[in-house]
């Protein structure tokens, strides 16, 4: 069986609310809430209706920041820089600009706490309150997802991952671009949408993994030889701990 054939035998598990309530996190990584966030946990599906809303882009990047788990001393070495990163989220939420764009835009803004995992967030659900290509989020698991599956199929891996697991910051939006219009074309193949397909290779995580996250975490390796990932065993930790990583530690 293919990688490509297990992921389409998957259960569909719709990860719902996850994370702390944004109020919650924001208090903890030292922020006054002025923008009335959330109490509660929230799914993906608040923060698409978020970015069709008309808020500050400081609300709409603590809310997804929040779901996301970023870890604490991230959020505030993020915050302290806001500046740099307060027009992206605007322009994002805008629709105005192509999804390589504003992943061009991000990495040159070099914010602190902020890397592509997590601003591929801001881009993926922003994106959904405009006309514009939908970005996707190119964390370690959608990451480690599209290198299984393009290694087998003849390519190479689309995303560079560390021996650590994270995507580094080494990705360009060429890389980027890539790595969506392989999402683009696993959805196709799926019969899915582009949003549907990225959800199923994000899969989730908590102390009960979704079964793709269980596959990929038994099947990816680093690969030094190669930019990105191949096929093999992660390398260290337990199985549990390895699909469970209920925090990214990449920033």
């Amino acid at each position: 069986m293919t990688h490509f054939q297990r992921l389409g035998e998957c259960p569909i598990e719709r990860q719902g609310a996850v994370g702390r309530g944004p109020a919650d996190w924001c208090r903890t990584v030292g922020i006054d809430d002025e923008w009335g966030l959330a109490t509660n946990s929230v799914d993906r599906a608040y923060l698409y209706r978020l970015a069709k809303q008309n808020i500050a882009p400081e609300k709409f990047f603590l809310s997804v920041m929040a779901w996301g788990a970023m870890r604490v001393d991230h959020g505030r070495s993020a915050w302290a820089v806001r500046k740099k990163w307060v027009p992206l989220v605007k322009l994002a939420l805008d629709g105005t600009a192509h999804r390589s764009e504003l992943y061009r835009e991000f990495i040159e803004a070099k914010v602190s706490g902020l890397g592509p995992a997590f601003f591929t967030k801001l881009i993926h659900f922003a994106g959904h309150g405009t006309n514009a290509a939908i970005g996707y989020i190119m964390d370690q698991w959608t990451a480690k997802s599209v290198n299984l599956i393009a290694s087998e199929e003849g390519g190479r891996p689309v995303v560079d991952v560390s021996a650590g697991g994270w995507v580094a910051r080494t990705n360009d939006q060429h890389v980027y671009e890539a790595f969506c219009r392989k999402v683009d074309d696993l959805a196709q193949r799926l019969g899915v949408s582009g949003a549907q397909a990225e959800e199923r290779l994000f899969s989730h995580g908590g102390w009960q993994p979704g079964a793709w996250r269980r596959y990929v975490a038994q099947h990816w390796k680093f690969d030094p030889s190669a930019k990105g990932a191949v096929s093999g065993r992660l390398p260290a930790g337990t199985l549990a701990s390895r699909a469970r990583a209920p925090k990214e530690e990449e920033s």
